[in-house]
């Protein structure tokens, strides 16, 4: 099932970023470049996805290099047992070669990555860091809602995504924390 989710992420990237660029500029007299699209991948494996966590940032790396160059960005939020520090980075091509820079570690305090604020200045500061016309987000964790039965539909404590260390955000939370009209598309893979 893994597998089958790296090659659709692989493929998913692919078409989303169809050639990656890097936007950044150290020179501050030199105008902010605005990509076409930034995709931002929230991804909490503080729980039993720690270790594929790294399988799949293998996998967008490869998906980078075979993209070759373009004026897409691919930023992703992580957390994990092996990455405790949370962070947010960029997976870019660096001339034929998968490259990363982290642009922001966070408050490494457990149980953070599941709260209404940390996802809400994530996602600001991806928008921030990396200016687009266009974003799309991609919620990589754990999350409870589609397995309700009819007995338990209507309790909103079974509708969540993400788990850190056992925490977990309500779907009110997760919509809370997301600003409106920002993300073209939302992809769950949970």
């Amino acid at each position: 099932m893994l597998k089958h989710f790296t090659h659709i992420l692989s493929f998913f990237i692919f078409m989303s970023l169809s050639v990656m660029s890097q936007s950044c500029s150290d020179n501050k007299n030199e105008p902010e470049i605005i990509s076409k699209r930034t995709v931002l991948v929230y991804a909490i494996a503080t729980n039993s996805l720690n270790g594929y966590d790294d399988e799949d940032i293998d996998e967008m790396k490869k998906a980078i290099v075979s993209i070759g160059d373009s004026d897409c960005r691919l930023l992703v939020y992580r957390v994990s047992y092996n990455n405790a520090v949370p962070k947010l980075f960029e997976i870019y091509n660096n001339n034929g070669k998968a490259a990363t820079r982290v642009l922001k570690e966070y408050d490494a305090t457990t149980k953070q990555s599941v709260t209404t604020r940390r996802m809400n200045t994530v996602i600001r500061d991806a928008i921030s860091l990396a200016p687009a016309k266009d974003y799309g987000l991609v919620l990589w964790s754990h999350s409870l809602g589609w397995a309700l039965t009819k007995s338990s539909a209507s309790d909103k404590r079974l509708r969540n995504f993400g788990e850190d260390y056992g925490a977990t955000m309500p779907i009110d939370s997760l919509a809370y924390a997301i600003p409106d009209n920002t993300f073209s598309f939302i992809w769950a893979d949970a």
